[in-house]
């Protein structure tokens, strides 16, 4: 969240943006108006709350995700707090340096005044590969390499004490033999062992109940993921 070797920040009475150092020339375009690129953008999700958008920079494949004010009750709530591209964005980075695979995040904008927060958007690498809900079949134990991908995030996330807060199987990914997580708005790593287990509890019975009762699969899940 400042300007570093890794990171270029800028920050003014009306907007802050950070952007890997790195991609701050392609994305130099992108970033003044995000929303310019969503009108040639496929869109997948255009929910009240997030706007999900694949786009194309230089032949370039990426995410676009903005998160929207839904009402001024909406604006007011939200204004004092980071808006959630700020945490998904701290997050990933987060996630990445304890090598635990997610779309790697590119950037990050905010609209403001003065200390008062409104739209964000967020750029990530896009993730073409299935969800785990659409590539696993419930009638049947997963392939090798994604059952060792399965038990080395969950693993990792519970030996880091990361819990994701909205463990659904749209957002766990199959890409280049791993899983990754996306969606990372409520994602926490806890300094508490006791608030990890609690968030861990609700984290692994919100995962099972992706797949109906006793099949195959929820009973491989429920025997190899870190007890409650």
């Amino acid at each position: 969240m400042r300007d570093c070797t890794l990171f270029a920040v800028e920050q003014t009475l009306t907007r802050f943006t950070a952007v890997l150092r790195r991609q701050a020339d392609a994305l130099a375009a992108l970033l003044p108006d995000p929303d310019a690129a969503l009108d040639s953008a496929v869109v997948l999700k255009d929910g009240g709350t997030c706007t999900v958008a694949r786009i194309v920079v230089d032949e370039r494949v990426l995410l676009l995700k903005r998160y929207n004010l839904k009402s001024l009750g909406h604006a007011l709530n939200r204004c004092w707090r980071p808006t959630r591209a700020w945490h998904s964005w701290r997050e990933a980075h987060r996630l990445q340096f304890l090598g635990i695979p997610t779309p790697a995040p590119l950037a990050l904008v905010e609209e403001r005044i003065g200390p008062l927060r409104r739209r964000a958007w967020l750029v990530s690498e896009f993730c073409s590969g299935p969800n785990l809900l659409s590539h696993l079949a419930a009638d049947r134990e997963p392939p090798a390499a994604e059952a060792d991908a399965i038990v080395s995030l969950f693993a990792a996330m519970h030996r880091q004490r990361i819990s994701h807060g909205d463990l659904k199987a749209t957002n766990l990914l199959w890409d280049a033999g791993q899983v990754l997580l996306i969606d990372l708005d409520a994602v926490v790593q806890h300094r508490s062992p006791t608030t990890h287990a609690r968030a861990w509890r609700r984290d692994r019975a919100r995962l099972l109940r992706n797949w109906p009762t006793d099949c195959v699969l929820q009973r491989w899940l429920d025997a190899r993921l870190p007890p409650a």
